[in-house]
């Protein structure tokens, strides 16, 4: 509870300068993926992968610059469902006090992941993650890329309308949907 409670704050403190997306974000090369999505869509999943190629931002809220589009790290603890964990490279358990209903809390440096410096994000993946699915992957479209953004921003209005601006220029970057069962 009490990291779902400073993670708020955080949130709250940053809004009014950063677009909050609910997204993981890595680093591959010099370029920042932000991968926007709903709860459990993945997004998670395949940050922590992508993660060890390159570096991390974050698995669940990833702020974006409105002055640079530079996607920027967000230092919390990683929060896996229990579940996804299997399907990853083994990760240490949580304390007991890190285990929050079906949800594990650990350290992102438990998981050997190096944090990202801001960079501008490049590319997005729209993660979706169904149990049994083949991997595929789809070209997404800038209109259809804006629309998913806004629906994962946080508190669009604390930006007022730099957040739209914000969003159209990011649906301009090549997007694609990733469904697949293991990232």
């Amino acid at each position: 509870m009490l990291q779902r409670e400073l993670t708020y704050a955080l949130l709250t403190h940053l809004a009014p300068r950063d677009l909050l997306v609910h997204a993981g974000a890595v680093q591959l090369g010099s370029t920042a993926m932000l991968m926007p999505g709903g709860h459990d869509s993945g997004k998670s999943s395949l940050a922590l992968e992508l993660g060890y190629k390159g570096q991390f931002f974050s698995d669940d809220v990833t702020p974006i610059d409105p002055q640079t589009l530079a996607a920027m790290s967000f230092p919390r603890e990683l929060v896996l469902h229990t579940g996804t964990r299997s399907g990853h490279r083994p990760l240490p358990r949580p304390a007991t006090c890190g285990r929050f209903e079906e949800y594990d809390y650990f350290a992102a440096g438990l998981a050997d992941l190096t944090w990202a410096s801001p960079t501008r994000v490049g590319a997005l993946v729209f993660p979706h993650r169904r149990q049994g699915c083949v991997a595929q992957m789809d070209t997404v479209t800038p209109a259809e890329s804006a629309r998913r953004l806004l629906e994962q921003c946080f508190d669009l209005q604390k930006l007022g309308a730099t957040s739209t601006d914000v969003v159209i220029a990011l649906g301009q970057c090549p997007a694609v949907e990733v469904r697949f069962d293991r990232a």
